[in-house]
């Protein structure tokens, strides 16, 4: 259920803190939008394939039924998180890139500034 959940907050989380980053003048991208779709059919498919082997291997008492449930569910929730990695790396690296270009923006309008004025 944790993994699943992971699935929907941290896009929802990194969506407030890009639209945040952008002082909530753009809107990002959807949260949904930013979830690879290749990677979802994929753990999609080990965990749709991965827990009825390993409940089969339980009551079949099938230690290779088993094994091959419980690899396609690591499977399933290393791609997961491969996926997540990517949702929130590509958001936190566009709101530093914000951040430095304003900081930036920042330190060329106090070189600009006449000197002998209030802002210098």
């Amino acid at each position: 259920m944790i993994v699943a959940m992971e699935s929907r907050l941290l896009p929802m989380a990194a969506w407030y803190c890009a639209y945040a980053g952008a002082r909530y003048r753009i809107a990002p991208p959807s949260p949904h939008a930013m979830r690879d779709r290749t990677l979802q059919t994929v753990v999609f498919a080990a965990w749709t394939l991965g827990v009825p082997a390993l409940a089969g291997g339980m009551f079949l008492e099938s230690a290779a039924l088993v094994s091959a449930g419980a690899w396609a569910l690591f499977a399933a929730v290393a791609v997961a998180a491969v996926d997540t990695s990517f949702v929130v790396g590509r958001t936190f690296t566009k709101h530093d890139a914000q951040q430095d270009r304003s900081s930036a923006r920042t330190e060329t309008f106090k070189q600009r500034a006449v000197p002998g004025s209030a802002d210098s």
